[in-house]
């Protein structure tokens, strides 16, 4: 059932289907919760399925100050009345759910770090391709989109014109604020960076990454992986960074078997 929340300065955007231990999803950049259509209907089966469109994206609004996606996210759980959670993100939404439980370490079950980003992990290659996305947001939010659609990021997808399709009208109904905003000194990061801390987070932690996802997505999981204590690494064959959408049944699968083992 699609509903709206106020938190933070900011009108969420969320949905929620199913009963049991709630399950958060947090979509990538200039997308949305629709991203995560291919998991709900399984994962409802046994869980209560959360996802959001977190602020400026799908159908969520910006903010005028300063903001943390971390507080809005919790916010949002609480609201629920959900005092803990199997935390899962793709990229940005990963990279979001790290901090998630570096700041509130109470409101994550497990965590699953999905091709995911990291604060504090270094873009080896893909900082001058993201730098254009970003500088062309600031002034032509149209040309960033087209910028976006055309990374590497999404090479297997385009092998997939029906996935390819989807991430088109996300990333065409996307409205840009972060592409505008970013930089400008209003989002409120943890500190230390959350790679830093990786060593002292104390959950099941699952972390996945497609075999065809971009090197730098391959590094960081490696990366992650390693630092955070007893991580388990899943490779998805034939996929790239929208794992996901890609392969859902393998994607499925894989997260519903990690799952399975929280008590």
């Amino acid at each position: 059932m699609s509903r709206f929340a106020e938190l933070a300065g900011s009108r969420i955007h969320y949905d929620e289907a199913g009963q049991g231990d709630a399950v958060l999803l947090l979509h990538g950049l200039a997308l949305d919760l629709r991203m995560w259509d291919d998991q709900v209907p399984a994962l409802s089966q046994k869980y209560r399925v959360v996802r959001l469109d977190l602020h400026g994206f799908g159908k969520s609004s910006g903010v005028t100050g300063a903001f943390s996606h971390a507080e809005i996210i919790s916010q949002l759980l609480a609201q629920l009345g959900i005092e803990r959670a199997h935390v899962v993100g793709l990229s940005l939404g990963g990279l979001l759910a790290a901090e998630l439980v570096q700041q509130y370490p109470e409101r994550a079950r497990s965590l699953t770090l999905v091709d995911s980003d990291m604060s504090g992990l270094p873009w080896k290659t893909l900082g001058p391709t993201l730098s254009k996305v970003f500088a062309a947001g600031k002034t032509d939010i149209e040309a960033a989109k087209k910028l976006w659609l055309e990374h590497a990021f999404f090479d297997e997808a385009r092998k997939q014109p029906a996935v390819m399709a989807r991430l088109q009208q996300m990333v065409t109904d996307y409205s840009g604020w972060h592409f505008a905003n970013a930089g400008a000194g209003i989002e409120q990061k943890p500190q230390p960076r959350t790679a830093d801390v990786l060593t002292n987070f104390a959950l099941p932690t699952l972390v996945v990454v497609g075999d065809c996802d971009v090197a730098d997505f391959q590094d960081m999981a490696e990366e992650i992986a390693q630092r955070i204590p007893g991580a388990r690494k899943v490779v998805l064959n034939g996929v790239g960074h929208m794992s996901s959408m890609e392969d859902p049944t393998s994607f499925n699968r894989v997260l519903l078997e990690f799952l399975a083992t929280i008590r």
